[in-house]
């Protein structure tokens, strides 16, 4: 029995809440303890699980299962877990369960442990990062992480007492969110036996590795699992059996993903990585394994479009009843002679001044492969980019070199020359079309004045923008650049646009994609490859940078759009004291990409 960092605490929590042990075993309320009928009991409330859809009923069952043995609440601690759950970052889990517990002690619950992704019984490598118990016991080691909610009202014995006595058949949802910078979030909601909704909400638990467990554990008590949104694997110590819902659920619809469109002649392969999706009347679905589905399939001994029908028909609990059924469309093409790369970029562009050429490690080669046809001489086939592999085979020894990109699918591969530009950036006047954003006395508000119309830069071109910032009392009232993929209106991104940027004059930036605030779970601008480069000040000489830039600082902006990625580069300059800001390497599509600028509590004149 391994209980790691948690029997001593274990310990204070069953003395500090001593009290609290009036029990669940008397009285008609707690009669989970009887043996009488137990199992008919269990399987009724099941079915009204799936039956009703009100607070604290579970009606999705895609992955029932129990913890614990039913009926008997002698499980000892770190003696009975659930599957484990392995959470990437930016991955969210959420599940749902009912708890049934002997009621003698405020720890005979649930409990819920984030961990590294390591074995329960493994020698090294095994850390827990958090706990959350029922009782709103947690187990953070961590000084910065918070816990609150409404677990934290209940102040003394006679609460806590009260609260005990209605865990028995208690409903419970716990989601694990971990963000992209590996922070993670536990929530926990559990609605008693009486009604009452309790909540427990740990935040800022920091994690490392690609990947981190979760795993319930239960003590003198036991869990019946309803719905999961990921598919657990089975830890070697877990104690688990399936859940009977009682009555059986039929198909109702079947829906395909990721079914091959194209196949080669000789490859009867029309399945691959095909994926089921069966939803029955109870409204749980889950994924066909492919021994369960009947394929009708046609002839594909000969080139032309193919007609697959795939039907499934067994019920949630393996019986069958009627079929449900969906086609799609193959193309049989002859054999592939050769492939061919089709280019999204041919230009690698480098800034002034470049005199050493990229290494291989500064290229990145899905930024020039939009596509990689098979040529059949029948009809082209567009191979997976999973299935071909591409690298750079020769680096550039000298700037009038050009880099060479191979890609090679099963026996066939072919090149992709990329040429070195050097980017070339030109002065641009704007004192006539943009004038001045902002109100002079510095009112405006955020995001609400921007440059009459977003400036067009083409791919390839760099543009020189000179302008003169009257900042305001914050850091974050200066200029704001804003860098996107197509053509706003009064400043705003249409529907489906990109911003590849928005970056403030302090250092600052986010974007569609990324965030450069922990607490928001899309990647940072570091994770996407932005180097930020800038000269301004410590925290403790902000209010000369603010001063400076608020008496008109005089900007000069260089703005480059090297293909798929765009480079910032800022210099201030104000009573005498020179600044300079970067952003550097901003990933982008290929292409032409606009400049827009807002302000916040400032105004620009542009020149």
């Amino acid at each position: 029995m391994k209980k790691v960092k948690l029997s001593l605490l274990t310990m204070c929590a069953a003395a500090l809440t001593a009290t609290a042990l009036s029990g669940c075993y008397k009285g008609e309320l707690y009669d989970i303890d009887e043996p009488e009928n137990l199992q008919d009991r269990i399987k009724q409330a099941a079915i009204n699980n799936a039956n009703k859809k009100q607070t604290g009923d579970f009606v999705s069952v895609e992955e029932p299962y129990q913890v614990g043995i039913t009926g008997t609440f002698k499980n000892a601690y770190w003696s009975t877990f659930s599957k484990y759950y392995k959470l990437g970052k930016g991955d969210t889990l959420t599940l749902k369960f009912r708890n049934y517990s002997d009621c003698k002690a405020n720890y005979d619950n649930w409990c819920c442990f984030v961990t590294s992704d390591a074995d329960l019984n493994a020698p090294e490598g095994y850390e827990e990062y958090a706990g959350q118990r029922a009782d709103r016991w947690d187990n953070i080691r961590q000084q910065n992480a918070s816990f609150s909610g409404t677990m934290t009202s209940l102040s003394n014995d006679e609460e806590w007492a009260a609260w005990l006595k209605t865990m028995n058949k208690a409903d419970v949802e716990i989601s694990v969110i971990r963000n992209h910078a590996g922070m993670v979030k536990i929530l926990s909601t559990t609605i008693t036996s009486d009604g009452k909704e309790w909540t427990c909400d740990q935040d800022g638990i920091i994690t490392t590795g690609d990947y981190v467990r979760v795993i319930m554990v239960c003590e003198r008590s036991y869990l019946q699992f309803y719905y999961s949104n990921k598919v657990g694997e089975e830890d070697p110590k877990s104690t688990i059996g399936e859940v009977d819902t009682g009555e059986d659920h039929f198909p109702i619809s079947i829906a395909i993903d990721n079914y091959p469109t194209a196949l080669e002649l000789g490859d009867e392969d029309y399945w691959k990585n095909g994926e089921a999706t069966i939803t029955f009347d109870n409204g749980a679905t889950i994924t066909a394994k492919t021994k369960d589905i009947t394929f009708t399939v046609p002839d594909l001994t000969t080139v032309g479009k193919k007609t697959i029908i795939l039907s499934y028909s067994k019920s949630k609990k393996g019986g069958y009843g009627q079929a449900v059924a969906t086609s799609y469309q193959i193309e049989v093409t002859a054999p592939i002679q050769s492939i061919e790369i089709e280019a999204a970029s041919t230009i690698f562009f480098y800034n002034p001044g470049t005199t050493t050429p990229p290494a291989k490690s500064d290229i990145d080669v899905t930024n020039y492969i939009k596509r990689v046809l098979g040529k059949t001489g029948t009809a082209d086939i567009e191979i997976a980019s999973t299935d071909y592999t591409a690298e750079v085979t020769s680096a550039p020894a000298t700037m009038s070199d050009n880099i060479v990109i191979t890609v090679t699918y099963k026996n066939y591969s072919t090149t992709l020359e990329v040429a070195l530009q050097e980017m070339k950036s030109e002065d641009v006047s704007l004192a006539s079309t943009w004038g001045t954003i902002g109100n002079t006395d510095k009112s405006t508000g955020w995001w609400s004045a921007h440059t009459p119309e977003d400036y067009k830069l083409e791919n390839g071109k760099g543009i020189i923008i000179k302008f003169k910032n009257y900042g305001g009392t914050n850091n974050w009232n200066n200029w704001v650049l804003i860098l996107r993929n197509t053509q706003g209106e009064s400043g705003n991104t249409p529907a489906g646009g990109i911003e590849y940027l928005v970056g403030r004059a302090d250092n600052w930036c986010w974007g569609t994609n990324f965030a450069d605030d922990p607490a928001d779970p899309r990647p940072s601008s570091a994770d996407y490859g932005i180097t930020k480069e800038s000269n301004a000040p410590g925290d403790d000489d902000w209010a000369t940078w603010r001063n400076a830039m608020s008496a008109g600082a005089d900007c000069n902006m260089e703005i480059i759009n090297k293909g798929t990625t765009a480079d910032v580069i800022c210099t201030f300059t104000s009573g005498g004291i020179n600044y300079y800001q970067k952003y550097l390497n901003i990933p982008k599509e290929a292409g032409d990409m606009y400049i827009d600028f807002t302000v916040d509590g400032s105004y620009l004149e542009f020149k």
